[in-house]
């Protein structure tokens, strides 16, 4: 058991080209100078299995089916991997992995940090919600602290559990991606959109609000970046036509970070789309966070975003964006028409948003805020005296944690490291995974992290999953 040892288990993609991708890199960044940390992750086909990544050990698992089925997988994993390794902090993303850690708490003495930042996709059934939301109770019970994005919901979580830590960690926006771009010999755009485009609902919504819009400003420029499924797309393309706008919309598909801070800065305004997760949002105590509003913020562009307490926090009720009824396609119309009938004005909100973000919402006060928060559930132990801490200088250079030696950018030395063998060697043996080969074959053959490699799927690709086993973790309802 290696003390201060982390295993951050999130039921997502890593490193991935999406929001939680980003967020989930920056909670990687603060913890990698002073944790050894195992990362369990969903693979995606190109990726590996087991990974050294920033110094940390990424585990990836195969998973495949329906998206319980996918579930199901990503727990079996989890619950082997809590059987293979001793943790001292296991920091979950999702009521799902609460729900597998909750099973195995008799067994475990780690502390538990619960960061509610992954929800079911739109489209499930309702009995899936049901069981989430079953989850996210005991996820709450369970946590020794709990992360949320904002201090409203920190209040909301404080009133309910008056004797939990809670912590509000803003998302954060990285400055030095998310910044306005040069665009000379790039044709301008009306309007931007960015994100996953997974449900109907969503695009419908958008359709019938540039309807409303072109109906006053003909020639709109309307440009949709991010992916949109197949079945969706076929489906989207007629409807298009219906409302006579294929000569209006553009679409990107998916773009890498740089990429999309330079097609933000093509755009006159951006549009935030609506989350149409009712059951979740009615039931739960979380809510998507704020991360593509700071990202659009970022970008000195003018941003129309749904008006849900979370967004009106963090835009200073509307101050820094304009806010529209989710549930009102006439609302985005009106907040569309006010943006690009008046560039001018809406710029200097833009302008006062894009101070706003850096002074107050970058992915550094993210990390800052994260070990902050860490510091008050595992705070440091002095044992040492004054002449072991010398001592200690000139032998391997780490920090304690606990009385033991945890990683670390280290206490520094007296003595340059090129003199010291001791201290080179550590170095280069630091870089190295030390497995033996039958080892290296046994994490890296599939097995070990959900289904059998000659079995795993595409999770975007359902229908070619083996069968899901039938002891359902959540149980029979």
């Amino acid at each position: 058991m290696k003390i201060g040892q982390i295993l951050l288990a999130s039921f997502s993609y890593y490193p991935a080209l999406s929001k939680q991708g980003r967020l989930l890199e920056n909670i990687v960044k603060a913890l990698t100078p002073r944790f050894k940390a195992d990362i369990l992750t969903v693979r995606k086909k190109e990726l590996g299995y087991v990974e050294k990544y920033k110094k940390n050990r990424v585990l990836r698992v195969p998973v495949g089916g329906t998206y319980l089925e996918q579930v199901e997988t990503y727990q079996r994993a989890l619950d082997r991997q809590l059987d293979s390794d001793e943790y001292n902090i296991i920091h979950f993303r999702s009521s799902w992995e609460g729900y597998t850690i909750f099973k195995k708490k008799q067994y475990l003495d780690a502390k538990f940090i619960y960061e509610p930042a992954i929800f079911p996709p739109e489209d499930v059934d309702k009995s899936v919600i049901r069981k989430f939301l079953k989850c996210e109770k005991i996820s709450l019970d369970l946590a020794d602290m709990i992360l949320v994005p904002s201090n409203e919901i920190k209040g909301k979580i404080q009133e309910i559990y008056p004797n939990k830590a809670v912590e509000s960690i803003i998302p954060g926006v990285n400055i030095d991606i998310f910044d306005w771009d040069i665009t000379t010999g790039l044709s301008p755009l009306d309007i931007i959109i960015m994100d996953n485009f997974n449900s109907p609902k969503q695009l419908d919504f958008l359709l019938q609000s540039f309807f409303i819009v072109n109906s006053t400003l003909k020639g709109l420029k309307i440009g949709l970046v991010g992916d949109i499924k197949k079945e969706l797309a076929e489906d989207f393309l007629p409807k298009i036509k219906k409302h006579k706008l294929e000569n209006n919309i553009k679409f990107f598909g998916k773009k890498t970070d740089d990429e999309l801070a330079l097609l933000l800065s093509r755009a006159n305004t951006a549009v935030i789309l609506p989350q149409f997760k009712e059951a979740i949002i009615r039931h739960s105590l979380f809510v998507p966070n704020c991360t593509s509003l700071f990202e659009h913020m970022a970008c000195g562009i003018p941003v129309i975003a749904p008006d849900i307490p979370l967004i009106r926090e963090f835009s200073n009720q509307s101050k820094l964006a304009n806010l529209y009824d989710a549930k009102s396609v006439n609302s985005l119309a009106q907040e569309l028409l006010i943006n690009l009938q008046n560039i001018s004005n809406a710029r200097k909100k833009a302008n006062l948003a894009y101070e706003t973000v850096r002074s107050r919402y970058t992915s550094s006060s993210l990390r800052r805020t994260l070990i902050q928060a860490y510091a008050k559930l595992v705070p440091p132990v002095q044992t040492k005296s004054e002449e072991e801490d010398l001592e200690l200088q000139y032998k391997s250079g780490v920090i304690t944690y606990q009385g033991q030696e945890t990683s670390s950018t280290g206490p520094g030395s007296t003595i340059p490291p090129s003199l010291s063998s001791e201290d080179t060697k550590e170095i280069k043996d630091s870089e190295l995974i030390e497995l033996d080969e039958k080892e290296l074959e046994f994490e890296a053959s599939g097995p070990l992290l959900g289904s059998p490699a000659q079995q795993e799927n595409n999770p975007d690709n359902p229908d070619t999953s083996p069968a899901t086993s039938p002891d359902t973790p959540l149980g029979n309802k």
